[in-house]
């Protein structure tokens, strides 16, 4: 599935390191560059093991603000609420990337 933003899909995702100890919500309209923005930062020097570039949840929404509401509200969540949030779509925490955008 290639995910390409169009003027009406936004999209709110979090991201993880491999260790899976960090969870980073956002929101975009253009889930394929936002994942590729994230890679670059990591190639341009952050430690590896740190860096959130693993999708594991998103959704999609017709509304900017909506979406944007959608990932402050998730920030606010416990660790324990987020990890069912991504348990409900991806049980085995397995990375999203290459099924939204062959990264």
């Amino acid at each position: 599935m290639h995910i390409k933003t169009d003027s009406n899909r936004y999209y709110v995702y979090i991201v993880t390191d491999r260790k899976r100890s960090i969870f980073q919500p956002g929101a975009t309209g253009d889930l394929e560059y936002r994942l590729a923005r994230l890679r670059d930062v990591t190639n341009s020097g952050t430690r590896d093991d740190a860096a959130c570039t693993l999708l594991i949840y998103w959704e999609q929404f017709d509304d900017a603000m909506q979406a944007v509401a959608r990932s402050e509200e998730i920030a606010k969540w416990s660790r324990k609420r987020t990890e069912a949030l991504i348990e409900t779509s991806n049980p085995t925490w397995k990375s999203l990337n290459e099924e939204v955008c062959n990264i």
